[in-house]
């Protein structure tokens, strides 16, 4: 048998263990949460005000997507009927951070990312031999036969969610590095398309952000439960929350419940344990971390049961049997799914607000007074970083003018005070270093500044 016959039928043999897809929640329900939440922040509002985009959340904009771009074939693969491909790369700034969600999930084996168990602080870790999910994710059609050997495949682990958000370009082209880059460059690049490519780019990054952290609320994806809740289960939660709400009829953002985080991270999970993948761990189960027997108390002696809380009604069904009522089944059902997704979307959606104010939080103010140009910080206390600084022509070409490295500033502290450019017609500011908290930021402020009289 050729060595091609032979890695054919190792395919075969495996694709019984193929996984599904680890998704948490279905992407349209994510989308949906996503849409909700920017619309419950105060994102419109700075994309009118810091970006200069009078249409905020609406405003259109067309990505540069040349061909051989990885985002062409990624696209390709996004249902059309969803309204998350771009109609020739053109969408509006809401669209692209919706896009951004679906397309965390493409190509399916980002999903591996998206776990995190706050009690161990480890990614996912399925009990298979690497290989062997490797060569399964072959038969699903998630994976290459090259990947086999090199081990790009999937292959039952993952870098823990929070890592992955956080990780470098080179490991995660859309997370928290990309973001940054894209901000900067949106407000930086030399040509008006090059901006508008560049803010699309961003809102794509901070949308696949949100969708790792959304999946913390999953309890599946923060206890480490892939074979039963996916692979054997194939995640009734998210089925359920889908056939219930659709995409646009998902509920509301709740309230925070814990204070606003000095770190994107400290969302997913921190010492005291308020993340949303500490919060959705320690009170939910997942199909695969049900109780075994008789862990709870006592339950009556009828056929089904309920356990659960002030919080969760129906925490788990309970089928008892036996002559004494001691052989007990734990499950979890309709009722359960029913209010396990009542209580986790509009927390998810409130994370998702949260992680949104986090990306976009800070302002700079530029005005003009007396032939002068004054940078002022506004909302959030600076650290370490560089303050540029730069011009328009009338053909809305940027041009770099001038740099000014910062130490630290309170809010209210001037970070730049020069004469006001002449002939630009619109002057941008750009800081980008870290807060005082020590957290990465990219702030920015654009200004139309007024013409000659001449004109």
């Amino acid at each position: 048998m050729t060595r091609t016959a032979l890695l054919a039928a190792a395919v075969a043999a495996t694709t019984a263990l193929a996984p599904t897809a680890a998704r948490a929640w279905e992407p349209q329900t994510l989308a949906g949460v996503a849409e909700r939440a920017a619309l419950g922040s105060s994102l419109h509002r700075r994309l009118t005000e810091a970006f200069g985009r009078p249409l905020g959340l609406y405003e259109p904009l067309t990505l540069q997507v040349p061909k051989g771009d990885p985002l062409v074939e990624r696209f390709a693969a996004v249902d059309p009927e969803g309204g998350d491909a771009p109609e020739r790369g053109k969408q509006t700034a809401l669209g692209w951070l919706t896009a951004g969600v679906i397309l965390e999930g493409v190509p399916a084996d980002r999903g591996r990312n998206h776990f995190f168990d706050p009690s161990t602080l480890l990614g996912l870790r399925v009990g298979t031999t690497p290989f062997r999910a490797r060569m399964a994710a072959v038969g699903q059609g998630v994976g290459t036969v090259r990947g086999v050997f090199t081990g790009a495949n999937f292959d039952g682990s993952g870098r823990a969610a929070p890592a992955w958000v956080l990780a470098p370009r080179s490991e995660n082209e859309w997370g928290l590095a990309r973001f940054l880059d894209e901000r900067e460059r949106a407000a930086t690049a030399v040509t008006p398309a090059e901006r508008d490519d560049a803010l699309g780019r961003a809102l794509l990054a901070a949308g696949a952000i949100v969708r790792v952290l959304a999946s913390m609320g999953d309890p599946a994806h923060v206890r480490n439960d892939f074979t039963v809740a996916y692979e054997d289960e194939r995640d009734p939660l998210g089925r359920y929350a889908l056939a219930r709400w659709g995409r646009f009829g998902v509920p509301e953002p709740g309230t925070l419940p814990r204070p606003a985080p000095a770190r994107l991270e400290e969302l997913f999970h921190d010492d005291a344990g308020r993340g949303l993948a500490d919060r959705t761990a320690w009170r939910f189960f997942s199909p695969g971390t049900l109780p075994p027997d008789a862990t709870v108390p006592a339950v009556k002696r009828t056929d089904v049961d309920y356990v659960g809380n002030a919080e969760v009604r129906h925490l788990a069904a309970v089928t008892v049997g036996g002559a004494t009522g001691r052989d007990r089944r734990y499950r979890l059902d309709a009722r359960c799914h029913a209010d396990y997704a009542e209580r986790l979307l509009p927390e998810i959606g409130a994370y998702v607000v949260a992680a949104l104010e986090h990306l976009f939080r800070g302002r700079l103010e530029a005005t003009v007074s007396e032939g002068e140009l004054h940078v002022v910080a506004r909302d959030v206390a600076l650290g370490a970083g560089t303050l540029t600084i730069l011009g328009d022509d009338s053909e809305g070409k940027r041009t770099r003018l001038r740099a000014v490295e910062i130490a630290s500033a309170k809010v209210g502290a001037e970070l730049a005070k020069l004469g006001a450019p002449r002939g630009a017609r619109r002057v941008a500011v750009v800081f980008r270093g870290v807060d005082a908290a020590g957290a990465p930021i990219v702030v920015t402020d654009e200004l139309a500044l007024a013409r000659p009289a001449s004109e």
